[in-house]
């Protein structure tokens, strides 16, 4: 969390936009829809819920709302259709949110840049547009002390802005 804390007192994505536009949620639970969990099942953080954002953190989902879903698995641990419950439900390292919800990121944060933090936040992307549509088109980042210049053609490529937060 140490990277996050830095990533908000940089604050960053977009530091031309003043602080109090933005809001980071760290470790926001997506995989819902492909999980085949229905929206009207998912009750969302009341401590973010206040300011408009609808969305399930890591603590929520934990603390409450898994066990709310828990009937929906079976004796042998796996979901209705087949899938371990475990495994379904994901959470991307942080959101951020900006007031008026023009311009949202998901910010997978790692020590280095390297694939796995590039194929998390592609598919990070797509769970949370499907699960919390009213974010819109999400922008993506990678923020780390340590970049990679053979792989930041590929985030180039894909739109993943890379926050080298060791330069910053």
């Amino acid at each position: 969390m140490l990277l996050l804390k830095r990533l908000v007192d940089l604050n960053l994505p977009q530091p031309d936009v003043p602080r109090i536009y933005k809001k980071w949620i760290p470790e926001v639970a997506t995989g819902f829809k492909r999980m085949e969990i229905k929206e009207e099942d998912i009750e969302y953080n009341p401590a973010w819920e206040k300011d408009g954002i609808k969305i399930v953190d890591k603590d929520w989902y934990r603390m409450y709302l898994q066990k709310k879903l828990s009937p929906k698995l079976g004796n042998n641990g796996t979901w209705t259709k087949g899938y371990f419950g475990a495994w379904g439900i994901v959470f991307a390292d942080c959101l951020v949110v900006s007031k008026d919800f023009s311009s949202n990121w998901v910010i997978e944060i790692k020590e280095r840049l390297n694939y796995e933090a590039i194929g998390q936040v592609l598919v990070y992307k797509d769970l949370l547009e499907e699960d919390y549509p009213w974010l819109g088109s999400l922008n993506m980042g990678i923020a780390c002390l340590y970049g990679d210049e053979m792989l930041e053609h590929t985030c180039e490529k894909h739109g993943i802005r890379i926050f080298e937060l060791r330069r910053q």
